[in-house]
């Protein structure tokens, strides 16, 4: 009798880890397209925003803005700081990252859509 019911605990334990490790998909990633849905998406989300450079704050830092919003736009490609230019309506495809006081995007990829 102890037996079965230590071999029907040690079952349960196991099926119990084995539900619980199974991950659940969504439909698909969701990306943020305008300032506004960047600045309340969490961290890691991906974003595809249409817009144009406000002014450069840094070496690699820029405001970005669209008719939502500004944000902080974080480039560390030298390919990509080169084709900054504020007159010319971009698309920039990044990822949401972690900074202390400000919703900040690392790009990935500027394209310019004039």
């Amino acid at each position: 009798m102890k037996t079965s019911g230590i071999f029907f605990v040690l079952f349960l334990m196991i099926s119990a880890f084995i539900f619980s490790s199974q991950e659940s998909y969504a439909a698909g990633p969701y990306k943020a397209t305008s300032v506004a849905e960047a600045k309340v998406s969490g961290i890691d989300t991906s974003v595809v925003l249409n817009g144009h450079f406000v002014r450069q704050i840094k070496d690699n830092e820029f405001l970005f803005a669209d008719n939502t919003g500004e944000l902080l736009l974080y480039v560390n490609d030298a390919g990509i700081q080169q084709a900054v230019n504020e007159k010319n309506e971009v698309q920039v495809e990044g990822m949401i990252v972690q900074n202390f006081m400000y919703t900040e995007v690392q790009a990935c990829a500027v394209n310019t859509i004039n």
